[in-house]
């Protein structure tokens, strides 16, 4: 697998090479008669005529094909200086303080549930997957290049994010993405790594439409089992260095992930003109999270040149802003624009067609493996292959082939939805060691198959419709493992003004599935259970009103799980017979007077049956700065304070054999304010932080655990950059 990576990063490397050079290679006005004009959207290679803005546009095929969701960028305003991708995801989490580590989320509406490969679950937000990949068209080749660094010396911690993305053709794009993060820990024996190198292409044109996908995920964490003596955290000043942990002899723990993914899509019957947005307005979203480092091109009207860090909210670009005009992110997968210039060919692209059918084909590898080279006994109560050193491996491979028909939305009757209808076939096969044979070493392997066929289909009408959007989905296991699973998922917004600037939103969740096969069957050599679990099924609605004016969201969520299944206090699953009921609420809001902004996020949670499922009853992000501009606006500027809190609770201990979260009744952790001074700058295309993360360990009280026995970092300066190059 990595010779292939290797194959295709030198590929990409002489593309980007070739399409940058003086000779126009990729391009010949005479193939495309009539079809791009110098300097016009989508054209990477143009040299005479007016100057080429640097327009880029991002999106996402929703729901292997349906429609376009447009991605806005993330941007300084949204806080660069904030970049652990944990915190980036969600206000409060679980972890083992170093950067990166295992985690889960303390928000359970927001916990990651749904990786087949169950391992990853806790760590997926530093994964990059098909789900989070981008389709792209841009006007200039585009790079971005990211280094955040924090610490010092043998326990700093580093952050590499290198983006390049460009368009071979006016409609063929492709890039690269690689990304690591590293880090030796402020604790003995924490050096942990994460990365992953990917690859993306995407082609439209006339009828037919094809996006690739294909990349490596990467990790590696040794374990320390947490401090040894939680006094030498809480009453003491003493180097963290100096610290003792549980486990020294090094045991690791390292996952593997492989995606390839493919989309084709072919239109049929007679396409209708539409209007799109040929270079969608950027928006800095307030409250959601969107997938990272992304963009889209600047609107055709009304463009004047800014360089200047806006407040949340606020319509940017990268170098442009769109004068008096305002775009919420509700706005994100419409279609409605402006109309385009009367001398404007409409491309090809901006037409609608009846019927579309859609293939998509997906192949993922995992593995997951626990070394050690010798065995901790005292950490270690049981060991059932191997008390001198071991190398637990568990791995899986999944492919998913779907076929689907659309019928898309009627761009002149829009109160006409779009239907889809569909299979899809799925096979998982799990590898992993089936019996403790110390006589053997390959018939203590074995394999389980999993196949299924599924139904899908669903109604959707989010491009036409002006004020009330509706996706509903579903999908029914007809034959196979898992029959008679199901999941029904939707979401109807109800704008409430004109410009979207308002809007009413609904999601609702229906499930009913099989347990994970981990959590069946699973023997490693602390570790051995195998169970025959119930089904376990899913209720959840979610209602959120928001309100762009004023920058504010207020919801609420109410979710409904029989047959819950979680570790326990040996870190063994079980399931839970009686139904669990978990309530969560939550407001955010900015508060701006003058040139100063209060950025507050606040959620509340309450469950039925808090031993089985612990949460903390309130969770905040509080973002507090002033921000301005310097020097004609060359220079911009944003000084403050983040303050992360939760309310003290049981959070789940770490079982470093399984890189798991498990259930502990021993001590509660939280009721700490962490908090981190910052100052930001923007300078042309490049964004500059430094901050002083976890300022409160010298104001506030030592007790400073996430989850149980593990403290997160003490106090250090961090520091970074991010400057995006285009040509």
């Amino acid at each position: 697998m990595k010779k292939t990576l290797y194959t295709i990063l030198y590929c990409l490397v002489s593309i980007a090479a070739v399409a940058q050079n003086d000779n126009e290679f990729f391009y010949n006005p005479d193939d495309e008669p009539g079809r791009q004009r110098p300097g016009s959207r989508g054209d990477s290679t143009a040299k005479e005529g007016p100057v080429v803005p640097h327009f880029r546009t991002a999106w996402q095929w929703v729901n292997g094909g349906l429609y376009k969701k447009y991605i806005p960028l993330d941007s300084l305003a949204d806080g660069i200086h904030n970049y652990n991708v944990i915190f980036k995801k969600d206000v409060s989490n679980t972890y083992l303080g170093n950067f990166p580590s295992p985690y889960e989320s303390n928000i359970f509406i927001h916990r990651e549930r749904n990786q087949e490969f169950y391992p990853l679950n806790t760590v997926r937000a530093y994964l990059f997957k098909p789900d989070d990949a981008l389709e792209w068209n841009v006007t200039t080749p585009f790079t971005r290049l990211e280094y955040f660094n924090g610490g010092s010396g043998d326990r700093s911690e580093n952050w590499l994010d290198l983006w390049h993305v460009q368009n071979i053709k006016p409609y063929w794009s492709a890039g690269f993405r690689y990304n690591l993060i590293s880090s030796n820990g402020s604790y003995s024996y924490q050096k942990s790594k994460t990365y992953h190198f990917s690859f993306f292409s995407s082609y439209e044109r006339r009828r037919l439409a094809a996006s690739f996908f294909i990349n490596q995920n990467m990790g590696h964490f040794n374990e320390n089992g947490g401090a040894a003596d939680f006094s030498e955290i809480r009453d003491t000043i003493m180097s963290s260095r100096y610290i003792l942990t549980r486990l020294n002899g090094e045991p690791s723990n390292n996952y593997q992930n492989f995606n390839l993914d493919v989309l084709l899509q072919y239109n049929i019957g007679k396409g209708k003109r539409v209007k799109t947005p040929a270079d969608t307005a950027l928006v800095t979203p307030r409250h959601e999270v969107t997938p990272s480092d992304t963009a889209l091109a600047a609107p055709r009207h009304e463009i004047t040149p800014s360089d200047t860090i806006h407040a949340p909210g606020d319509l940017v670009t990268d170098s442009l802003f769109l004068a008096g005009k305002f775009l919420p992110d509700s706005l994100a997968h419409s279609r409605d624009s402006l109309p385009p210039s009367p001398d404007e060919e409409i491309p090809e692209e901006d037409l609608i067609y009846p019927v579309k059918a859609t293939l998509s084909i997906r192949v993922e590898e995992n593995k997951h493996a626990f070394k050690e080279s010798s065995v901790d006994r005292a950490f270690f109560p049981r060991s059932y292959i191997d008390s001198a050193s071991n190398d637990n491996r568990y791995r899986n491979k999944l492919v998913e082939i779907a076929g689907k028909l659309i019928l898309n939305e009627h761009p002149r009757y829009t109160y006409l939805p779009g239907l889809h209808a569909g299979l899809t076939y799925k096979q998982a096969v799990y590898n992993q060691r089936k019996q403790v044979d110390q006589d053997s070493t390959t018939r203590d392997f074995g394999t389980n198959n999993f196949s299924n066929l599924y139904l899908t289909a669903g109604i959707f009408n989010v491009d036409t419709a002006d004020l009330f959007n509706v996706d509903a989905s579903g999908t029914l296991c007809l034959l196979g493992d898992y029959i008679a699973d199901y999941s029904l998922q939707g979401e109807i917004t109800r704008f409430l003004r004109r410009d979207r600037s308002a809007y009413l939103k609904v999601k609702g969740t229906l499930q009913r599935a099989n347990p994970n096969p981990f959590l069946e069957f699973y023997l490693g050599n602390h570790d051995r259970w195998e169970n025959h679990f119930n089904k376990t099924s899913l209720h959840e609605i979610q209602g959120s009103l928001h309100v762009e004016r004023y920058r504010s969201e207020i919801g609420a969520a109410l979710t409904n799980i029989t047959g819950y299944i979680a570790l326990d206090t040996i870190a063994m699953p079980v399931q839970h017979d009686a139904a669990l009921l978990v309530l969560t609420a939550w407001i955010k809001q900015t508060f701006s007077l003058g040139h100063f902004a209060l950025d507050q996020t606040v959620y509340y949670q309450t469950v039925n049956t808090p031993s089985a499922l612990p949460l903390p009853t309130v969770a905040i992000y509080s973002r507090n700065y002033y921000h301005n501009t310097f020097f004609k606006k060359a220079l911009g500027f944003q000084v403050g304070v983040d303050l992360f809190y939760n309310t003290a609770f049981l959070a789940s201990a770490y079982a470093p054999s399984t890189m798991q979260f498990y259930r502990q009744v021993l001590e509660k952790t939280g009721n700490y304010p962490k908090v981190d001074l910052f100052l930001s700058l923007r300078v042309k295309r490049a964004d500059i932080f430094i901050k002083y993360e976890h300022a409160s360990q010298y104001i506030a009280n030592r007790n400073y655990f996430s989850a149980y026995a593990y403290p997160i970092n003490p106090a250090r300066v961090k520091y970074g950059i991010r400057w995006n190059f285009f040509d």
